[in-house]
C-alpha cells in the first residue's frame, strides 16, 4: 500500500510502470471496517486480479457483532434471505449466520466490537463482480459492497485509486 501511495505521486509514465511492477508482488491487501454508529462496510467497491491471492482484514468498529461474506455474482439477496430465515435456527450463531449454500464463496466468523479477523483466498478465476454483505439477520441490506474481479489490475487502477482515496 505504501508503494502504491509513493507510485501515485510519479508522473503518469513512471507511476504505470512502478505500479506493473508492484502488481507482481505478494498479496492484495484489502482494509475493511464497520463503520461506527452506521450499518455499513468503509468500502462498497474494491478490486482485485483474476486467481491472484488476496487478503481482506475485517475491522469491527461497530458496537454490534458483523462478519463478512463473498457470495457468487448476484447471489446477494439470497444469500442474505437464507442468512434472515437462519435467524430461527438454535445453531445460528454457532455457524455464524453462514448460510450453507454453494454461492458462499468465502467467510469471515461473526466478530465483536473491536476484533480484527483475516480472510485469504484466491480470487475468482472468472470476471465479474461479487457482492460481500453482512449476514447477521437485517444488516445485508445495507451493509454490502462489491469485490471487482478483473483480468488484471491495470485496467481498473484509476478506479481503484480513487476508491482508496474515497475512504
Amino acid at each position: 500500500a505504501f508503494g502504491r501511495d509513493l507510485a501515485s505521486l510519479l508522473q503518469p509514465q513512471a507511476r504505470q510502470t512502478a505500479l506493473d511492477e508492484l502488481d507482481g508482488f505478494g498479496v492484495n491487501v484489502i482494509l475493511i471496517r464497520a463503520v461506527p454508529h452506521k450499518m455499513v462496510y468503509d468500502r462498497t467497491k474494491f478490486f482485485v486480479e483474476a486467481g491472484k491471492p488476496v487478503e481482506i482484514i475485517f475491522e469491527n468498529s461497530h458496537i454490534m457483532t458483523h462478519n463478512l461474506l463473498v457470495t457468487t455474482p448476484g447471489a446477494m439477496a439470497e444469500v442474505g434471505q437464507a442468512a434472515e430465515k437462519m435467524a430461527t435456527q438454535p445453531d445460528a450463531f454457532a455457524r455464524n449466520f453462514v448460510p450453507d449454500l454453494p454461492k458462499v464463496l468465502f467467510a469471515t466468523k461473526m466478530i465483536s466490537p473491536g476484533q480484527v479477523q483475516s480472510l485469504t483466498f484466491a480470487a475468482p478465476d472468472d470476471t465479474g463482480s461479487y457482492p460481500y454483505v453482512c449476514t447477521f439477520p437485517g444488516h445485508w441490506r445495507t451493509m454490502n459492497g462489491t469485490m471487482e474481479v478483473g483480468a488484471n489490475l491495470r485496467e481498473h487502477r484509476d478506479a481503484q485509486l480513487a476508491a482508496e482515496q474515497s475512504i
